[in-house]
């Protein structure tokens, strides 16, 4: 022992391989404790650092207070090609105390795929997660599942399968579907081998806007609530004009349309500000129309007449056998969102034969909630043509009774030609 080692109780062993420039070298044991052989640590272990011994000691006493930096060493590391390792510390090395492994490190997906440390003389793996490396991307190993108006698929192509398993292909799901589902994805590690399903990650689907029509006869002011509609939408907007008939339009419409359903706004319908024309329909779901919601100025009902409708094109395409309401002949839902304002009141004709046609589709309904309503069209209404409003109603209801409910005559109401008509014959003589 020097005679330094005599003043301070022992002396230091300091192994290669270590960072100690903010290790304190002035630390010293309690004398009044029993001699140990004090084992200092590095950043990774309790073992591998500064050993302060002091004479006559056998029994190693692990101290946590100070730590060295093990600097990187890549002597014993195996590192897979093309990973990035910019922020792993190979620095990192194993307790001395432990039996001698491999010591497997894994990515942010699975506990395989990084660096290997392989202690020599080991054959057992020892998996560990105090760190990990970033898997690259790799798009090649990816088959997409495409869909109509699909635009992109966000998913961090990052994701590997663990190398302990046996080989399988791996399907993932979306946002909106689980991988059993969806199939969105999948992870192709070789031809006609079995599936597995995961759960997660999932991939973000991405669907193209919706074609947005605007769909008018003629009415006064139709050319500024297209203008809207194209400024709100952020689109450009198509036009369908001057087809006589519900159905032919509605078919004209759903001809022209490039995306699978479509926002159709009517052409009486003053678009709502807040309106999102970012709707997407639910997918997955059996192919369905939904119907928003419309403000009506004169007697202030609000639900889905006069509103913007997303079709379903092919269901409309489809669409022989109809009712009175060619919408609701078939599935759909409502989405309780304002579309728009109903400024169906602009002259005599138009604001009667919109309250005639709903009035008889109350009627036929039944329901309480569509009786109630047809009460409140027969009896309230305000501002320009408001009686205009009411006698349509009171007018349809009448029609609907005098044709004692009749399918075929009700039907008759489908026509624009048909309504003119029956207006003049009955106001202009």
């Amino acid at each position: 022992m020097t005679e330094d080692d005599e003043k301070i109780g022992g002396h230091w062993e300091i192994p290669d391989g270590l960072d100690t420039t903010d290790f304190d070298f002035g630390w010293l044991p309690d004398p009044l404790e029993p001699p140990f052989i004090h084992q200092f640590g590095t950043q990774w272990q309790k073992t591998g650092g500064p050993r302060f011994i002091v004479p006559g000691a056998t029994t190693v006493k692990y101290n946590s207070l100070i730590k060295a930096t093990r600097i990187s060493d890549l002597s014993n590391w195996e590192i897979p090609h093309g990973i990035d390792t910019t922020d792993f510390d190979f620095g990192w090395h194993p307790d001395n105390t432990e039996a001698p492994y491999i010591y497997q490190f894994g990515t942010q997906w699975q506990k395989t795929g990084g660096p290997r440390y392989v202690t020599p003389g080991a054959t057992e793996i020892k998996y560990d997660g105090t760190q990990h490396i970033r898997a690259p991307s790799n798009p090649d190993k990816w088959i997409v599942n495409q869909d109509d108006d699909l635009h992109g698929v966000v998913f961090d192509y990052s994701w590997h399968p663990d190398d302990t398993d046996p080989p399988l292909n791996y399907v993932f799901g979306d946002q909106f579907r689980p991988a059993e589902e969806a199939s969105r994805l999948t992870y192709m590690t070789g031809d006609g081998l079995p599936v597995k399903y995961v759960d997660s990650p999932r991939a973000r689907v991405i669907y193209r806007p919706l074609d947005v029509v605007f769909l008018s006869n003629g009415e006064p002011g139709e050319q500024e609530r297209y203008e809207r509609l194209c400024e709100l939408s952020g689109r450009t907007v198509k036009w369908v004009k001057g087809i006589d008939g519900r159905e032919r339009a509605l078919r004209h419409s759903a001809e022209i349309s490039t995306t699978s359903w479509f926002i159709l706004f009517p052409g009486k319908l003053w678009a709502d500000d807040n309106f999102d024309f970012d709707f997407q329909p639910i997918r997955h779901h059996q192919p369905k129309h939904y119907i928003f919601y419309a403000r009506n100025p004169l007697n202030d009902l609000v639900y889905g007449h006069q509103a913007a409708v997303c079709y379903h094109r092919q269901l409309v395409l489809d669409t022989v056998d109809y009712g009175l309401d060619f919408t609701m002949s078939k599935l759909h839902d409502i989405v309780p969102m304002i579309s728009g304002t109903a400024q169906y009141n602009t002259t005599p004709i138009i604001t009667w034969r919109t309250a005639f046609r709903e009035a008889i589709k109350l009627r036929v309904d039944g329901s309480d909630e569509s009786l109630a309503r047809l009460r409140t069209w027969m009896t309230t209404a305000r501002g320009n043509n408001c009686e205009w409003s009411i006698i349509g109603a009171e007018d349809g209801l009448g029609y609907y009774d005098s044709v004692n409910g009749n399918h075929a005559d009700l039907m008759k109401t489908f026509s624009w030609q048909w309504l003119e008509n029956y207006f003049n014959l009955k106001y202009k003589k």
